[in-house]
């Protein structure tokens, strides 16, 4: 997925209309990692919506030397990250009623 850097500092900024592109830019790729971790739509959603906010944080986090063509390599992990806090949480009832 290729993104300009205008895009990505309009999004660093808070520009909405800059988060709604980067998000469905990169909607596929946060679809595929979500999928490979669930196969219930309920969590499948939860994690892409996890996977967006680590995508923002990821553009929060931008900086220029990264260079815009390696965005989605360092948003990756943000991406990923994210996804993983989400598995991590829930409380004492969720543990012992889930899967």
């Amino acid at each position: 997925t290729t993104v300009s850097e205008a895009e990505i500092l309009a999004a660093q900024k808070g520009d909405w209309v800059a988060k709604n592109q980067l998000a469905k830019k990169f909607l596929p790729l946060t679809m595929s990692l979500a999928k490979k971790r669930s196969d219930k739509q309920a969590d499948i959603n939860a994690y892409v919506e996890a996977g967006q906010q680590g995508l923002f944080l990821a553009a929060k986090k931008y900086r220029k030397s990264v260079g815009a063509e390696k965005f989605s390599v360092f948003c990756l992990d943000y991406i990923q990250s994210a996804m993983n806090r989400l598995d991590k949480k829930g409380g004492i009832l969720a543990k012992l009623f889930s899967r």
